[in-house]
């Protein structure tokens, strides 16, 4: 069998992440599906019977991304943070386009199998799994696909509940953020306009995650397949009435990518889903960690054992 593995290492701003969460969260790898994982794991050793939360991150961020979170999370039950394939330290496969009329399909596989491969050998199944953007729609086809890996969904300003993208949107990610980042300014300028916080450190691990040596082509690519410029964006909008688990949608007032309608739209089909606005762009959980964090708690307390 083959496997895939990358060879990196934490920039700077990066390393002080991760030396500010040790010995709370340790950095670990695992070999998933034929692909080497990158993910931060913390909490206590028992869990007393609660679900561990399991976060999954946005197109070009880490799992580091989630750090002003992380602690309060961890307070009271195991938390597992992965870098998505091809994002962060994570390897993945070489991406190879399927059928013209599938390519949305196997651009979401790329991201999926791997992670879903995870959960069952990390022994982390019944979690409740939090996702921004695209690790929203990664979340999403998790629960669609393995219901009884997942025991909640935390949906944050999730990609992929339905085929409405803005058109400002499409054409930053056809654009290649990873790109765009070497220029740094014109970078930020977008992050901005998105609703990313002006928070200099927040900014910086941005920065440093999409100005990667040799960009990300193969995850960049399979994000491309899933977001064309032209045409209707993949979606699961149909399949949202199958999803059983609890759903808490948590959404940005201001998000300019995916806009509010689109929550509004998905709590209405979501079986068993709440919808809490926040005061922010496409990233809450980096703008309003405290309130994102209590959100995420309150609502995993509330589940079932």
């Amino acid at each position: 069998m083959t496997y895939w593995t990358v060879v990196s290492h934490p920039g700077p701003v990066e390393r002080g992440i991760l030396d500010d969460l040790t010995p709370t969260f340790r950095a670990r790898r695992h070999i998933s599906a034929g692909v080497t994982l990158r993910y931060l794991e913390g909490g206590p050793e028992t869990d007393e019977g609660r679900p561990p939360l399991v976060l999954l991150h946005g197109r070009g961020h880490a799992a580091t991304t989630w750090w002003p979170l992380l602690p309060t999370l961890a307070a009271r039950r195991r938390v597992v943070a992965f870098d998505l394939p091809g994002f962060g330290h994570s390897a993945s496969r070489p991406w190879a386009s399927g059928p013209r009329e599938g390519e949305g399909a196997a651009g979401l596989r790329f991201f999926t199998e791997p992670v879903r491969a995870a959960l069952s050998a990390l022994d982390l199944e019944g979690a409740v799994v939090v996702g921004h953007s695209l690790g929203g729609l990664v979340a999403l086809s998790l629960a669609l696909g393995a219901p009884r890996v997942v025991s909640g969904l935390v949906l944050i300003d999730a990609m992929g509940l339905s085929p409405i993208v803005s058109p400002r949107a499409r054409a930053y990610f056809l654009a290649n953020p990873e790109r765009l980042a070497r220029l740094r300014g014109p970078v930020m300028r977008a992050a901005r306009a998105f609703g990313a916080p002006p928070a200099p450190r927040a900014e910086a691990l941005r920065a440093e995650l999409l100005t990667v040596r040799g960009g990300r082509p193969d995850a960049s690519a399979a994000f491309t397949a899933m977001c064309p410029l032209l045409g209707e964006p993949f979606h699961l909008e149909r399949e949202l009435p199958r999803v059983e688990v609890p759903t808490l949608l948590l959404w940005g007032d201001r998000d300019e990518a995916f806009p509010l309608a689109v929550a509004e739209s998905a709590r209405r089909s979501l079986p068993r889903a709440e919808l809490q606005v926040l005061s922010a762009g496409h990233a809450p959980h980096v703008e309003r960690p405290a309130e994102v964090a209590s959100a995420i708690v309150d609502f995993a307390t509330r589940l079932a054992p």
